[in-house]
């Protein structure tokens, strides 16, 4: 073979195998584009590092990035940390949560009290102690009923408490306006409660006129009670309805001693006695003093028959 045949031969070969290589690898890319579907794109969210309470600045140590995909992007999201310097969250905000427009109040509003009213409500201050606070367990989120109980001006000793507002929410108690972390009491002189308009208006008469308590409410608790109020009468007659009843005597009857079992009989042997007439000997069974005794006392009860 010539120089110029071998060459052919070599270049020959090599368009083959270079269209080979290009074969197996675009089969190669297209199962692979099968099996792991088309490139995605996914674009930064700023999401809450742990829980934020209603009404708290959010600071860059608060917040950090996530990535998201798109399609399932919410409304209102935020691309930097920055776009959101001292802003005031409106609604609590959970771990792992995206910062949402609808979850922060206006732009410039201050932390505090405010941002935690609801719109057409109020806040409202009463004051409390210990006895009324419920030990301190009244805290900020907390629900509660309020209670008024009126002292009749007559001078008579007569009183009556009824329930007049139920399941109102407490924004803060004294200067706190979240919970603490430790579940701990907050000892406070004041609990503010958010109350409508109205609401506002009974509340200052009752504080005016009366003497207010609260009663605690557990969170999932959320009917409302109609009441009938308590006046002393009815206290004392619900004291008198369950008051404890005396306990019965029981009284025992003697029992009458039962009467002895007999002594079992002990059957003896017979005495022998043997008896010689002249050169002829018998002998003949007689009974001993005891036994006759007791034979002739079983035959004397048997006689006698049951009483």
């Amino acid at each position: 073979m010539n120089e110029r045949g071998f060459t052919g031969v070599f270049l020959s070969a090599l368009i083959i195998g270079a269209v080979a290589t290009f074969s197996v690898y675009k089969l190669v890319v297209e199962q692979r584009m099968i099996s792991v579907g088309p490139e995605t794109t996914t674009v930064p969210v700023v999401v809450a590092v742990g829980d934020i309470a209603e009404g708290m600045v959010l600071h860059a140590n608060l917040l950090r990035m996530k990535q998201y995909d798109p399609d399932a992007l919410p409304e209102g999201t935020f691309a930097s940390i920055d776009s959101l310097a001292e802003r005031v969250t409106q609604i609590p905000i959970f771990t792992g949560e995206p910062i949402l427009e609808g979850k922060l109040a206006p732009i410039g509003t201050a932390a505090g009290l405010e941002i935690k009213i609801a719109p057409g409500k109020r806040a409202m201050a009463i004051p409390v102690n210990d006895h009324v606070g419920i030990a301190g367990f009244v805290q900020p989120n907390s629900r509660v009923d309020v209670l008024v109980t009126f002292r009749n001006k007559t001078g008579r000793n007569d009183q009556q408490a009824k329930v007049f507002l139920q399941n109102m929410r407490v924004l803060s108690v004294g200067q706190h306006l979240y919970r603490g972390d430790d579940g701990k009491p907050i000892t406070a002189n004041t609990v503010t409660l958010e109350v409508s308009p109205e609401d506002a208006e009974l509340l200052a008469v009752a504080m005016n006129e009366g003497v207010l308590s609260l009663a605690l409410r557990g969170f999932a608790d959320e009917d409302s009670v109609r009441t009938t109020g308590a006046t002393p009468q009815s206290v004392l007659a619900a004291a008198q309805k369950f008051q404890a009843r005396p306990r019965p005597r029981v009284v025992t009857q003697p029992q009458t001693p039962a009467e002895p079992e007999p002594a079992p009989v002990v059957e003896e042997e017979p005495w022998k006695v043997v008896i010689f007439r002249g050169s002829e000997m018998s002998e003949r069974e007689v009974e001993s003093a005891d036994s006759a005794q007791a034979n002739d006392t079983t035959q004397a009860r048997k006689s006698k028959g049951p009483s």
